[in-house]
């Protein structure tokens, strides 16, 4: 079943920000992947879906910038091993 043996799932997540100095209030992102290692060259391609969330604010009165955004979708991409 070398299918099965060359197939894989990856789930990553990070979380950040915190207000420290110039970063965000919160950000984190979660992506999950499905790929296949193919026979030629270790080449993997992936499918794929990720979130990531900002919270950002800086300033006040007339320079107040605020930033909460959500940005989610599909991804696709191709790895390469050495």
């Amino acid at each position: 079943m070398e299918l099965i043996q060359k197939l894989f799932f990856q789930l990553r997540s990070d979380i950040g920000g915190f207000g420290a100095s110039f970063s965000s209030d919160i950000s984190w992102n979660i992506a999950a992947y499905l790929g296949h290692e193919l026979p030629w060259y270790r080449i993997t391609p992936y499918i794929g879906y990720r979130g990531l969330y900002d919270d950002f604010d800086d300033g006040s009165g007339n320079d107040h910038f605020e930033w909460k955004t959500w940005t989610y979708g599909p991804q696709i991409g191709i790895g390469f091993r050495f």
